[in-house]
């Protein structure tokens, strides 16, 4: 989109409304992660206080008269065009619930961000990418002391199968996305900033694993097997990881408490080992329920349905031509960041944050796109990456 005006006109145009996306993704970051304080959770006010934000950043880039989308972008929503064409006609046939679908709705979500991110990439710079990068951390950090002062005050006990906090598996994959930045992304020269990093990073994975968020402990264990064997992470914390890791492995075999606590408290969660379904919160049942449930609906899918697996759910809602194609996009954070890892540390930062969220959808119904806004960041990220590749 171009304006013909006059020369400085359109300068100064362009000046302020670059200033005005810069701030406005800022306001989106800080929203989306304070959307989800307990308190909004509880009145079912996370989408009130989040989406506000992505409508300003898509006025303000309005606002600079000048939209422009990368050519890798387009054909990603091109692609999810053709989705969209293909649920249209089955359900011309079939009449089943396509467009109600959660994960149809989560899919467009973060495809809307993605696009935010990648028409915002123009105007922002590396040194707005690290005040990103700090408001996230800073708005993140918030966000756990309330969770930690409200759930896991005094007398919590992690050996009961209650989870104190509802929405742990959202507010899981904000946490770990931090974890991530604090890791890959910061690398602070003054002790000061050194020694605040290292106890907002330790308070982070002590919430995290409180939380017991399991699919998301077992995408952040991974992602540091992946970093203790990588060339594009420092000596110095890949010696940490390895110290880290043999620690525990010692203390698993020499301490009978800290096993109990790792495995029967954390990974377990207080429930019984010799029932494969309670231990998988009843997934072993309904992966038996799958080859049932898709029978005879292989291509038309049997749409609207929640199913805790992303891969799964998607052939099943949609069929195996609908249910590989948002397989297929859901890939391709981590497949472009896979490809560019040795371009710029952000390219590291996206491909350890695509490793965790996907992982995570092997055992959740929604991600890497849902629930709501909770896996913005993967996106934006996505988005501001292929259109400007060395920020």
């Amino acid at each position: 989109m171009k304006f013909n005006v006059g020369g400085n006109t359109l300068q100064g145009t362009n000046r302020l409304g670059g200033l005005f996306v810069k701030y406005a993704v800022y306001l989106a970051c800080i929203l989306s992660n304070l959307s989800q304080l307990p308190y909004f959770v509880r009145n079912d006010m996370t989408q009130l206080i989040a989406f506000p934000g992505w409508i300003i950043l898509a006025l303000a880039v309005l606002f600079t008269g000048r939209v422009r989308i990368s050519k890798s972008a387009i054909n990603i929503c091109f692609t999810a065009i053709l989705f969209v064409v293909w649920c249209g006609f089955l359900w011309v046939f079939t009449s089943h619930r396509y467009f109600s679908s959660s994960l149809m709705y989560a899919f467009f979500i973060s495809l809307l961000v993605f696009v935010l991110g990648n028409v915002s990439a123009d105007h922002l710079t590396k040194n707005n990418i690290r005040s990103l990068m700090i408001l996230y951390t800073a708005t993140t950090f918030l966000l756990t002391a309330a969770i930690f002062v409200q759930y896991f005050g005094l007398g919590y006990n992690l050996s009961t199968k209650l989870y104190a906090y509802s929405s742990k598996n959202s507010v899981s994959q904000i946490i770990c996305s931090t974890i991530l930045v604090l890791i890959v992304y910061f690398r602070p020269k003054k002790i000061v900033v050194k020694c605040l990093r290292i106890i907002i990073l330790v308070f982070e994975i002590y919430v995290l694993i409180l939380l017991r968020s399991r699919a998301t402990l077992v995408g952040l264990i991974l992602c540091a097997v992946f970093m203790a064997l990588s060339k594009n992470i420092k000596q110095r914390t890949k010696i940490i990881i390895l110290l880290i890791g043999m620690t525990t492995i010692v203390l698993l075999f020499t301490s009978a408490p800290f096993y109990n606590t790792v495995f029967n408290n954390i990974l377990f969660a207080g429930r019984d080992v010799s029932d494969l379904n309670e231990l998988s919160s009843g997934r072993v049942v309904m992966l038996g329920r799958f080859p049932q449930m898709i029978k005879g609906h292989w291509m038309d899918g049997i749409g609207s349905v929640y199913y805790e697996s992303f891969p799964l759910s998607a052939i099943l809602q949609f069929g195996l031509l609908g249910g590989l194609t948002l397989i297929g996009i859901s890939l391709t954070p981590l497949i472009s960041a896979t490809k560019r890892r040795n371009v710029s540390t952000m390219w590291v930062l996206l491909f350890y944050v695509a490793v965790g969220y996907i992982v995570n959808g092997l055992f959740e119904g929604l991600t890497p796109f849902g629930p709501g806004i909770k896996c913005y960041f993967l996106w934006l990220l996505y988005g501001v990456l292929i259109k400007n590749d060395y920020i």
